[in-house]
This record gives C-alpha cells, sequence and structure tokens, in this order.
C-alpha cells in the first residue's frame, strides 16, 4: 500500500495601494516575476521484502531480528530411483572344439589265403608214393578277396605272411612280393634271404604297413624252388600243397571305404571361462539363449551329446541334450531360444568359478552300404551364450556400470528477475543435502554431475559419492563444491532456475564379494536449503506507481 501526502506552499506578497482621495489609480497592472523553487513528493512507498518475492515464491523470509533482509530457499524433491536393470549382463560366451576320428574300426581283423599245389609245381599228383626231383618255379598266385573293406590305408600295422608246407619235401622261397591286384602297387616285398620251410612246417615273414594302401585284392609272387626228396621215395598225401596266408595285426587305420560297424564314442570334456573378472557362485539368468553349431565333415551319421555341467534347469538338473547330424553336412544349428529361469551354480556351495564345464560325446551306429572315412575326420561343436542378462548374481561380480536418468530440481523464484537487476547477488552457506537409500549389497560409486541452468548460463559441477552396501545415508554436497557453482551464477549477474542431477554408477567399484539383483535401485532426495544474503552489488529495483490526479 502506498501513503501519498501532497504539501504546496506559496507566499506571494501584493502590494495593492488603494488610492483614495488623492491617489489616482493606473490604466494597467503588471504582475512582477521571481525566480522560486517548487518541490513536492511525487509518492511515499514502503517496500517490503514481499514485495520483493511476491505470492508465487518458495523463498521464506528470517523471522531473526538479527538476520533480517535474509532470505531462504527451502525445498525437497525426490530423485527418480535408477535401477540395475539390463546392465546386470554378462560378455557372449563362446568357444569352439573340434576333435577327430582317431581309431577307425572295420568289422573283422583280415584274414585271406591262397593255396600252391603240388601240381603246380611238378608234374606230379597227391595221393601218391613218388622220388619228387628238384624244382625251381615262379609262382604269381591272387589272395581270396578280403571282404571287411574296400582298400584301406595303414598309418602302421603289420601285415604277417604265413607259409604252410604241406609237402614232404623241405622248400625255399625268395623274392617273396606282394602286391594289390588292381594296380599292381607293391605293398611288401622279401628279398634279403629265401625263407626255408621243412616238410609240414610253417614259417612266418612279417611286412611293415605304414604308408601302406590296401586293396581288398591281393596277389603273391615269388620263386618256389626244392632239392626234392633226394632220390628216395616218398608219400605224398592228397592235398599236398604250400598254403601261403595273411592277416593284419596291430594295425591304425589313416583310411577305409567299408561297410563300417558301430565306431568307439568319442568324448571331449573341456571348460570356457566366463569372464575373466567375474566369479560366481551362483546366477541366474532373465534374458539370454544358446547357440550349437555343429559341423560334421565325417561320412557318418553321428550322434552328439552335449552337456554343460554348470548350467542348470529351473528344476536344478544340469542341461543336456542330444542332437543327431547328418552325414558330411557342415552349420547343422540347434538353438535354445530363451535362458529365462536357467542358472550357473558352482559344483559346491560357497565355491566361485569363472568358468563352465562342458563335455560332448560322439557315437555313430553302424551302415548298410559302404562309406569312406579318415583320421582327419572331424566333428567341430561351435556353442555361444549370447545376449546373457541376470536377474540375480552372487559371487566376486566384475565392477558394473549403470546410467543414472536425469532428475530436476526447479528452483521459483516468483518475479523477483522481472523487478530486480544486480551484477552480482551472494548465496551465503547454502545447505544442500542429497539423501541416498541403496538396496545393492555391493558398494556403489555414484559419478554423479549437476547441470545447473539460468535463463543464460549452463554450469556443470562433478560430484563422487562413495555409497556403501544397502546404505541409507545423507549427503552434504557443499563437501563436493555446492555452495561455490551456485554462487557462481550469482556472481555473473544471474539466478539458477533448474538444476538436474544424472551421470553413472559403478556396481562394487572395489571388486569384492556380494550379491545384486536386476531390481536392487539407488533413490533418494534432495534438500536444498539455501540463505540468500541480499547485499546487492549494482543492483536496482523497479516497480510501477499510480498517481491521483
Amino acid at each position: 500500500m502506498h501513503k501519498h501526502s501532497f504539501g504546496l506552499s506559496v507566499i506571494i506578497t501584493l502590494l495593492v495601494f488603494l488610492a483614495q482621495g488623492c491617489i489616482e489609480p493606473p490604466d494597467q497592472f503588471i504582475a512582477p516575476i521571481y525566480d522560486v523553487e517548487l518541490n513536492f513528493p511525487i509518492t511515499d512507498s514502503l517496500y517490503t521484502i514481499d514485495d520483493f518475492l511476491g505470492s508465487d515464491s518458495n523463498l521464506v523470509p528470517s523471522t531473526d531480528p538479527d538476520k533480517l533482509g535474509l532470505l531462504y530457499y527451502i525445498k525437497t524433491n525426490e530423485i527418480d530411483p535408477f535401477y540395475v536393470k539390463d546392465n546386470l549382463t554378462l560378455n557372449n560366451i563362446e568357444t569352439s572344439n573340434s576333435t577327430y576320428l582317431k581309431a577307425i574300426k572295420i568289422k573283422n581283423t583280415p584274414y585271406i589265403r591262397t593255396y600252391i599245389g603240388i601240381s603246380d609245381l611238378l608234374p606230379i599228383s597227391g595221393g601218391t608214393d613218388a622220388i619228387i626231383p628238384p624244382f625251381s618255379s615262379s609262382v604269381n598266385t591272387n589272395f581270396e578277396q578280403i571282404g571287411d573293406f574296400v582298400s584301406v590305408d595303414f598309418e602302421s600295422g603289420n601285415m604277417e605272411l604265413t607259409v604252410n608246407n604241406n609237402m614232404p619235401v623241405p622248400i625255399e622261397l625268395s623274392n617273396i612280393i606282394i602286391k594289390n591286384s588292381i594296380d599292381g602297387s607293391i605293398i611288401g616285398e622279401h628279398s634279403v634271404s629265401p625263407a626255408v620251410v621243412a616238410p609240414y612246417d610253417s614259417v612266418k615273414i612279417n611286412f611293415p604297413l605304414a604308408d601302406k594302401h590296401v586293396s581288398d585284392t591281393l596277389e603273391v609272387e615269388g620263386t618256389v624252388s626244392s632239392d626234392g626228396s633226394n632220390g628216395e621215395i616218398v608219400t605224398i598225401p592228397e592235398d599236398a600243397n604250400i598254403l601261403i596266408s595273411l592277416r593284419f595285426t596291430d594295425f591304425i587305420l589313416d583310411k577305409v571305404t567299408a561297410i563300417l560297424p558301430e565306431q568307439d564314442a568319442i568324448q571331449v570334456d573341456s571348460s570356457i571361462v566366463i569372464n575373466d573378472s567375474t566369479k560366481l557362485e551362483t546366477a541366474i539368468f532373465d534374458e539370454g539363449n544358446v547357440s550349437i553349431v555343429i559341423d560334421n565333415s565325417i561320412d557318418l551319421d553321428i550322434n552328439v551329446w552335449f552337456q554343460i555341467q554348470n548350467i542348470k534347469l529351473p528344476d536344478g538338473t544340469p542341461y543336456s541334450e542330444t542332437f543327431l547330424v547328418t552325414r558330411s553336412t557342415n552349420n547343422q544349428i540347434f538353438q535354445i531360444e530363451s535362458l529365462k529361469g536357467w542358472k550357473v551354480e558352482s559344483d559346491n556351495p560357497g565355491e566361485l568359478i569363472n568358468e563352465l564345464k562342458y563335455s560332448f560325446r560322439i557315437s555313430s551306429d553302424a551302415t548298410n552300404d559302404e562309406r569312406t572315412i579318415s583320421q582327419t575326420d572331424s566333428v567341430n561343436v561351435h556353442f555361444s551364450i549370447n545376449n546373457v542378462v541376470l536377474s540375480y548374481a552372487k559371487g566376486l561380480i566384475k565392477p558394473t556400470s549403470f546410467d543414472i536418468a536425469p532428475s530436476e530440481l526447479n528452483i521459483d523464484l516468483g518475479n523477483i528477475e522481472d523487478k530486480l537487476s544486480f551484477d552480482s547477488l551472494f548465496i551465503n552457506d547454502p545447505s544442500v543435502k542429497l539423501k541416498i537409500n541403496s538396496s545393492i549389497n555391493f558398494d556403489v560409486l555414484l559419478n554423479g554431475k549437476i547441470t545447473g541452468y539460468s535463463d543464460n548460463i549452463t554450469k556443470e559441477l562433478s560430484i563422487t559419492l562413495d555409497l556403501p552396501a544397502m546404505v541409507h545415508k545423507e549427503f552434504d554436497l557443499k563437501d563436493q563444491g555446492m555452495s561455490e557453482f551456485i554462487n557462481s551464477f550469482m556472481k555473473s549477474g544471474s539466478i539458477p532456475t533448474k538444476f538436474v542431477f544424472s551421470g553413472e554408477g559403478i556396481v562394487n567399484p572395489n571388486y569384492v564379494i556380494g550379491s545384486v539383483s536386476k531390481s536392487d535401485s539407488v533413490a533418494g532426495s534432495t534438500n536444498f536449503e539455501l540463505p540468500l544474503e541480499l547485499g546487492i552489488v549494482g543492483g536496482s529495483f523497479n516497480d510501477t506507481v499510480f498517481v491521483n490526479n
């Protein structure tokens, strides 16, 4: 309310000479002119603190007689909670492991024979008594066909040749050669010294099979000689002959074409590192999937049994599955679309692991037709666990970052800036406190940022807060330079109108054992109590008054 006092004091001395009687008045009067100051008040006003603030301000004037003119801005604002949410993740876990056939099996150990009758060497028939003269004869005879394979390549082994002399005279075999009938390639050769075989006796000759290719039809050639019966009559058996038999022993096959029996199962046990920085006792998947890609270069349909020992289904049983993989086929993909509810668990309570144990076993069935397999044939199993988000983890968890969503605090100073202009305004000892509630069972490091805004200035203040596990604590941001930050606006002749709190949090920055869940959060509030000391430098106040005429 304005009180107006209007006063006007003017003293004018008029000297009027009235002539009565003898004095004659002049024909015209001319008034004199004087230089006189004229002062009067336009208005008389009293301005209160409320006049500065207006009815819409959050500033509260001090009622302390010693602090008249000191204003307080008091406001509490909730900070939007920030959650661990999808930041509790594991890097994609993947590995590849190849295995080879190693030991190749065929149905039986081959044993083949051929006969050289006495009639093939001499014009004598069996079943008679006769003198056997000396003789030397070149022979070439085919073995019976091998029924256990079409062809084989030996990595190593032994070919055992047995010569049974079923005649009544001693014989010698020299220049013995065993070769493939199909192309004449030599498998074994014995030419050092003749093999001498007594009557009705046998000898064995061994040939190495390393790096030898053997087909299913073989032949033997050489020279059979004898001094005969030395002129004596001997009884010649009805079936007098030389029996030559061949078998393969102690061999390892490099390659085979055959109708194959069931091959020995191959098992691979290995492990894969989860993360060099993370060791888990237990973890529960919220999201994730598994992809298993199998390349089978073996000419056999195979069964691949696969197990990850430390990954368990929601019911607690270890994950395992068997896949049928067709022969000579690559990039056969098998997928588990969702791991939700699955777990990672160590073998023993309290044990921390940073790797997953896995196994796969490869088996095959017997074939009904000819197949070709070799030791270089392989099965490659590539598996990956992708896009993992955990809902819970307990153990030694790697430091995990999460974003702090921006949270605003608006400052309402009414229309003070419409009335008050200044070069600087000082806020003495503001109290800005941050109350934090954390449900995370790990320490949390907050690397925050407070961004202040006025009509024409934007400034930033970085703050760092160490939150103990499961903390409920109040932090005075004065220790973070908040007082200086606020007054930096005032010194620039501007009043901040908004503060925004944002930044990043790091769960378990000290890398210790604990637990965390996806729903864990950090929440809180800010309490601003700012005393404004209106020692205005270069200030002016503008208002409008109404004066009655």
